[in-house]
């Protein structure tokens, strides 16, 4: 009975942990109202709530974008598809003289705590990599 127990709030706190699917009438007012004014022409909009943020996920001119809010309405987070043409130079020119048997498959720009950082996922036949940068040209992450 007690393994019972403690399996079921094993259950019940991964779910909570994890994202869940707000509907259009359950988002914030502040935050909808926000985010229409600052986002007329986003499409595919689908709002979650993960770990005591709310999460917007649209596309806008094409591209995939998130947005995290806090509960007052402050973004915390940002992410957004991008053109290989938007990457800082410094990137380009490693991806150039490190990866230049691999193309560019996807790239994101993400933005936390002021801090501008790029996801960028390189391809050669069936192998993937997967880098995360600085805009100065750092590896952060392989």
């Amino acid at each position: 009975m007690k393994s019972l127990k403690i399996a079921g709030l094993t259950v019940l706190m991964t779910l909570s942990a994890n994202a869940q699917e707000l509907n259009n009438e359950d988002v914030p007012l502040n935050l909808k109202s926000q985010f229409e004014k600052e986002y007329p022409n986003a499409s595919e909009i689908e709002w979650e709530i993960e770990n005591g943020l709310i999460n917007v996920e649209f596309d806008s001119e094409g591209k995939e974008q998130e947005i995290w809010f806090d509960e007052a309405g402050n973004i915390i987070k940002t992410e957004r598809e991008i053109d290989e043409k938007e990457l800082p130079d410094a990137i380009k020119s490693k991806i150039k003289n490190s990866y230049s048997e691999f193309n560019i498959d996807d790239i994101e720009m993400k933005k936390e705590n002021d801090k501008i950082t790029y996801e960028i996922e390189l391809k050669k036949g069936w192998t993937k990599k997967i880098l995360r940068f600085e805009e100065s040209g750092a590896i952060i992450q392989k």
